[in-house]
């Protein structure tokens, strides 16, 4: 069995909505905070027969809406072939719960993943 070695890189790319700094770390650190389920998903939904120099990077885009929760979510591209990984990646984003936004308005953001 192959055993992969996973690290995460976060690059947060915000609209111009996402108006503070507190707003956006926060925004940062409750991404990271669903690291281990990003990464449950790459590690056990991945072909364990896939060869190591698999690429493996993906793009999310979603918005979080004014109550803070994930209102669209999706793969705006990727390296990953699994359909099973990006959609298991695509479901922990849409699960995370952010503090609303503070301008009362959407906050749109696009966030790379490289696993």
């Amino acid at each position: 069995m192959i055993k992969f070695l996973v690290s995460l890189t976060l690059c947060l790319s915000f609209s111009a909505l996402a108006s503070s700094e507190t707003q956006i770390e926060y925004i940062r650190n409750s991404i990271k905070g669903s690291v281990p389920q990003l990464r449950y998903c790459y590690q056990s939904l991945l072909d364990s027969s896939a060869p190591p120099e698999l690429k493996n990077k993906v793009v999310l885009q979603f918005t979080i809406g004014t109550e803070g929760r994930v209102i669209k979510s999706k793969v705006l591209s990727d390296e990953i072939t699994s359909d099973k990984v990006l959609s298991c990646m695509e479901n922990v984003i849409s699960q995370i719960q952010f503090s609303a936004p503070e301008n009362n308005k959407t906050v749109n953001i696009n966030q790379p993943i490289r696993l």
